[in-house]
């Protein structure tokens, strides 16, 4: 209710709501803070997925060098066979031969590469990239087999018997199991 006696300037104070021209600058205003907010969350789940994804290459990459490191801190065990008193092979064995007069040869390499994967037999499982390099490492497992905690025998599979007793006409036996026995004594003879 407007009274008599007051001016104009009061009478439009009291008027209630926004104008249009308001109504759309605060709706403007307030799409552009949305947009500004839906652009900083975009680019932090952006960066959120790449430093995952980073973060994952890391650990796979940690945890390659982990089983490479692995590997190669065994390469040459035979156990008690000291296979470096043997002479290295003039010509590089295969490392998918089935025959134990090669496995023989190549026990005294312990680790055999190939640069960029050339010269690489195709038998070997991998998985890689073309132009990788490979390496093949030399080793027996620190268990026997068929023992608890170690698979059973499998035909087919190399086996090592190494012996500490000198009345032993030889001090290892290296073949596939089955194809000769293993006939060696134990370490107390």
């Amino acid at each position: 209710m407007i009274r008599s006696g007051e001016p104009k300037q009061i009478r439009r104070r009291r008027q209630a709501g926004v104008s249009l021209v308001e109504l759309m600058i605060s709706l403007t205003l307030g799409l552009i803070l949305l947009a500004a907010l839906l652009t900083v969350f975009a680019n932090s789940s952006a960066a959120r997925g790449e430093l995952e994804r980073t973060s994952r290459q890391i650990e796979n990459g940690r945890y390659a060098i982990q089983f490479v490191a692995d590997d190669l801190r065994v390469a040459g065990f035979y156990g008690e066979f000291n296979a470096g008193a043997m002479p290295v092979p003039a010509v590089l064995p295969d490392p998918c031969s089935t025959n134990p007069a090669v496995w023989n040869t190549a026990a005294p390499l312990h680790v055999q590469g190939f640069d960029a994967g050339i010269g690489a037999p195709t038998c070997l499982p991998i998985n890689a990239k073309p132009n990788s390099d490979v390496f093949v490492v030399r080793r027996v497992k620190t268990c026997v087999a068929g023992v608890a905690g170690c698979e059973a025998v499998v035909a087919g599979k190399p086996y090592l018997q190494a012996s500490l007793c000198n009345t032993d006409a030889s001090q290892y036996v290296l073949d596939v199991n089955g194809a000769v026995a293993f006939p060696l004594l134990r370490k107390d003879c």
